[in-house]
């Protein structure tokens, strides 16, 4: 037997024992006045303990209350235990043009909230998260703590003045750099689509280093207006106000690649399905391995001694007495 948590033992045990000593020890002011043998005439005795009994008894009890707080366990053992995975990366669009509103309330709150939904949804996969504009930002490697990465997402500032264009090519080739030592690769891509029509290089690119990508389209079909943080909107060299729309060049890269591809929805609905279809068509990688350690907990019975002994000190009993005949 050992106990899991042995500096209880040490921290609280000697405490325990010296207000033990102290109590049983220390005499009280009538104790201190009169002598045992008044003190035994004065008293009536009415008690089936005495105080001596019932302070032993409460001490017997923080002992094994303590015993209990060591957490006693038997026959631990270390097993390795492997998680399978499927390591995702979300890649997220914030060139000048996400910031368009055609999508309520901008293209890149929007994606900012369907980033937040896949990672309250991955309960089976391991996420990197890629920023990219002009050029790619790797936000979180792939890591399986969820928490922190909800919270880097939710300080994002969405108002930063980001480059424009979309480096698709940059951002696969960080994601592919990020899954470098995973079979699977997959990434989800949340965008505009980016501002060129052509995308053959990413591609081939992709399917050279086995890359699925699914991607959610994040704009409206018909042109809208970015707006400039100091106010008014994006303009051209000739003055006239620049207006993007959906870049459907994306679905052919989606698709192409073996990913899938599908349009925005301001419910989770697009989430589910990209989901759904790769932990159906996707592999899984097997992640780091973490020893957990199995054992027996004996606990609950210094515990259970504890209350036994609590139970007795508090307790009062009747004396019974024999009544002789007349």
């Amino acid at each position: 037997m050992e106990f899991l948590y042995p500096n209880v033992l040490w921290a609280v045990m000697l405490p325990i024992f010296v207000l033990a000593f102290l109590i049983l020890t220390n005499k009280d002011s009538m104790e201190l006045i009169f002598s045992d043998e008044v003190l035994s005439k004065l008293a009536v005795n009415r008690a089936y303990m005495s105080k001596n009994v019932r302070n032993a008894l409460f001490f017997a009890a923080l002992i094994f209350m303590t015993l209990s707080l060591g957490r006693p366990v038997i026959d631990k053992k270390e097993h390795d235990v492997k998680q399978e995975l499927i390591p995702l990366v979300i890649a997220v669009d914030v060139s000048r043009s996400m910031l368009a509103r055609d999508l309520y309330p901008s293209r890149l709150e929007l994606a900012k909230r369907k980033l937040k939904s896949i990672i309250a949804r991955s309960k089976n996969s391991a996420l990197g998260v890629i920023l990219f504009a002009k050029s790619a930002f790797v936000l979180s490697p792939v890591t399986q703590d969820f928490a922190s990465l909800m919270f880097l997402v939710d300080n994002l500032d969405s108002g930063l003045n980001f480059d424009n264009g979309s480096n698709i090519m940059g951002m696969i080739e960080a994601a592919n750099d990020l899954m470098r030592e995973f079979e699977s690769k997959n990434i989800i891509l949340l965008s505009d689509g980016g501002n060129s029509d052509n995308l053959s290089s990413e591609i081939a690119y992709a399917k050279e280093n086995n890359i699925n990508i699914y991607a959610v389209g994040l704009a409206t079909k018909r042109g809208n207006p970015i707006p400039l943080k100091e106010g008014g909107y994006l303009t051209d060299s000739a003055g006239d106000i620049v207006t993007v729309k959906l870049n459907e060049a994306v679905k052919d890269l989606a698709l192409k690649t073996g990913g899938g591809y599908i349009e925005y929805s301001l419910s989770e609905s697009d989430i589910k399905a990209i989901l759904n279809e790769i932990s159906t068509r996707s592999g899984k990688d097997r992640m780091e391995s973490q020893k957990v350690k199995i054992y027996t907990e004996l606990f609950y019975y210094p515990l259970a001694a504890a209350l036994f002994l609590l139970l007795l000190a508090f307790s009062s009993f009747p004396r019974f007495k024999t009544l002789k005949p007349h």
